[in-house]
């Protein structure tokens, strides 16, 4: 297949021509962009003042098997992981989640609004320090040195400074004191994640199909913890806002009775509608919390829709088209095309 582009102050047409019947395809091409500043709620219940309760515990007691349990009330596992060995120095298979038991920690507000990290990772993050601080004063106790020389190093032992020859493990250090930590972490107020998104679409004017062909994305989610949890993030909300832009509708008969009630009828993309997603991450460190974390939660979702939307106006303006209502149907669009 040849292809050649054709750019004019009023369109950007692309003219395939297809073997065989040697019929050229003409597709009008369009740009658009959007970017977007999002609000993560962080007070809901008033009650609760914007909190995350967790509860970290080190069992004397049965080290090897569950050495460590903490509660919290949002799902962001990985993330919540690295921030407690980045605290105390264990391995991962030594870290175990207990989820949502208010036996154990009474106080949360569930997940949601991309708070997961700027809360619950906040209050991990703190609670792991303080449960470092408790060991190290036990260390302290078994080395029989003063406090401020205990080191904890990178392979999880306590040393003494100077002499890491004398060493104590974590193990030592829970076989002779259990040690149990408890944080409220509040976020005195809310993170401005960020970002800019831009998308190049085909549109067919014989049929009005719409194909997103490239899109990139830049977010600014604060201080990145996990890059491959934040790249999942963006991918996963750039392909719902594209859905949104191009497929999803709840449609409904003339009686009220739904027509989309099974992905059957409602429409959702593979990944052979999408495109391959260009994403980047830039990190400016929120002043609000110590982590410096900011929302990536809905980041994807926020700017693809309005870029795709963009673009898709973009590649029909020159027809006078300054708007057409999402979803992006070919029906709607061969519509405007021809109004």
């Amino acid at each position: 297949m040849r292809s050649i582009s054709i750019a004019s102050p009023h369109a950007a047409v692309r003219v395939h021509d297809l073997p065989g019947d040697g019929i050229p395809l003409v597709f009008l091409h369009g740009l658009g962009c959007a970017s977007s500043c999002d609000y993560p709620r962080t007070v809901r219940d008033p009650a609760l003042s914007s909190r995350r309760a967790v509860l970290v515990d080190l069992l004397g007691s049965g080290f090897s098997d569950r050495p460590l349990d903490f509660d919290y009330s949002v799902q962001a596992h990985a993330r919540i992981v690295v921030a407690i060995i980045d605290a105390l120095g264990l391995p991962v298979e030594c870290v175990e989640l207990e989820l949502g038991d208010t036996g154990r920690v009474p106080t949360g507000e569930g997940t949601g609004s991309a708070r997961s990290l700027m809360l619950a990772g906040n209050a991990v993050a703190e609670a792991g320090t303080r449960a470092r601080e408790q060991a190290r004063a036990v260390a302290a106790d078994l080395l029989e040195a003063a406090l401020d020389d205990i080191v904890l190093g990178d392979d999880g032992h306590f040393t003494v400074a100077g002499t890491p020859a004398k060493a104590v493990t974590w193990r030592d250090v829970v076989d002779a004191r259990t040690i149990e930590v408890a944080v409220d972490f509040e976020q005195p107020g809310p993170t401005f994640p960020s970002g800019a998104h831009a998308a190049a679409v085909e549109v067919d004017p014989e049929t009005g199909a719409v194909r997103v062909v490239r899109f990139v994305a830049v977010d600014d989610c604060g201080r990145i913890v996990n890059p491959m949890v934040v790249e999942g993030q963006q991918h996963g909300g750039i392909a719902q806002g594209i859905a949104q832009a191009l497929f999803e509708h709840v449609a409904h008969d003339s009686a009220g009775n739904p027509l989309t009630a099974t992905f059957a009828e409602y429409g959702i993309p593979s990944a052979a509608e999408l495109p391959s997603i260009d994403a980047h991450t830039i990190e400016t460190p929120s002043p609000v919390n110590p982590l410096g974390a900011k929302g990536i939660g809905q980041a994807g979702a926020i700017g693809s829709t309005p870029a795709v939307q963009n673009a898709v106006v973009d590649a029909v303006a020159h027809i006078g088209v300054r708007h057409i209502d999402l979803p992006l149907t070919p029906e709607r669009v061969w519509r405007a095309l021809r109004r």
